[in-house]
Parts: C-alpha cells; sequence; structure tokens
C-alpha cells in the first residue's frame, strides 16, 4: 500500500534541502535527480507521515541508488557496512568502524517485532556469520546496500531477507 500524501509533503522538504546545499548542478539535473528516488521512494510504500526522525530518512535519500562496491565508502560505490555507518554518522553523528560483524558486536539484539526507526537488521547470508547489515526504517522497511541493485529499500516480509534474517540490534554504548 502506498502512502502518497505524506511522500509528497517529504518530496517537497527534501528537494529544499538538497537544491539548498546541491552546488555546481544544474535546476534540471537536480530534478532528473529527485524524480528518480522519489519513485524509489514511493514505490517502497513508507508512511512518511509516521517518520519520527526526519534526519535518517535526509541521511538515507543521499545514499539511494548509489551502486554497491566491496569496501566501498563513496557514491561512486558503497558496500552494506560502509552504507550503515554514513546514515548513522549522517544522521545520529554516530562514528563505527568495521564490517557487519564488528557492528553486530555493539548492539544490544532486539526481536524483529521490536524493531524502530534507526535499528540495524543483521543478516547471515553466508549461513554462518553475520554478512549483511542494514537500517531499519519503520513497519518492516530497511535501507541498505545490495549486492546486485546498489542501495535500496527493502521489506523483511521478502522471502529472501526473511530467510537469511538473524537479528535486529540497537546501538550499545556502554
Amino acid at each position: 500500500m502506498l502512502y502518497f500524501c505524506g511522500v509528497k509533503i517529504f518530496i517537497i522538504i527534501i528537494s529544499i534541502l538538497i537544491s539548498s546545499i546541491s552546488f555546481g548542478q544544474t535546476e534540471r539535473n537536480t530534478n532528473v535527480i529527485e524524480v528518480e528516488k522519489t519513485d524509489k521512494i514511493c514505490e517502497s510504500g513508507l508512511d512518511i507521515d509516521s517518520c519520527a526522525y526526519i534526519p535518517l530518512y535526509k541521511a538515507l535519500y543521499k545514499w539511494l541508488g548509489t551502486p554497491y562496491k566491496y569496501a566501498g565508502n563513496s557514491k561512486k560505490g558503497i558496500d552494506c557496512s560502509g552504507f550503515t555507518k554514513a546514515v548513522l554518522r549522517d544522521s545520529y553523528a554516530l562514528e563505527l568502524s568495521g564490517g557487519s560483524r564488528d557492528i553486530y558486536k555493539r548492539c544490544i539484539p532486539v526481536d524483529q517485532k521490536n524493531l524502530k526507526e534507526g535499528d540495524l537488521v543483521f543478516f547471515k547470508i553466508n549461513k554462518s556469520n553475520i554478512s549483511h547489515v542494514g537500517v531499519y526504517l519503520q513497519n518492516g522497511y530497511f535501507a541498505h546496500a545490495s549486492v546486485t541493485r546498489g542501495v535500496m529499500i527493502n521489506h523483511l516480509s521478502e522471502d529472501y531477507y526473511k530467510k537469511y534474517f538473524y537479528s535486529g540490534g540497537r546501538l550499545s554504548f556502554s
């Protein structure tokens, strides 16, 4: 189910923010980028009206569509842990290091049904070890850097993610 009203308001806010910080891009190019990213957010079905922390979505928006690159950490290419660290840094001013397993070690496990916006989701795609991480958004949606499709939004109920889901996590700083 899509929630267009809230998405339109969110898009207007993001468009203003992006245009105020975009340098060296023509208005025409910026609009093309915004339409592409807007479609990705709309297609995901996120209910932006219920967002509790807009900086999280602003940080995510910057990375949508970025291609995957193992050990990458730039707009030219980024991996799942690099994406997660960048979003947490840009939205919560948290500095993390390491890969998905290292990040998991800094978390308190959280059941999937108790996940909150900004929590992390971990997957064991390689069976024995945590090998993938994403940022939980709301209503089962999470953002991550997919090996095949780059930074995108998916739902935990999708067969692939349901099969490999390991745990939710909430960062602990004690």
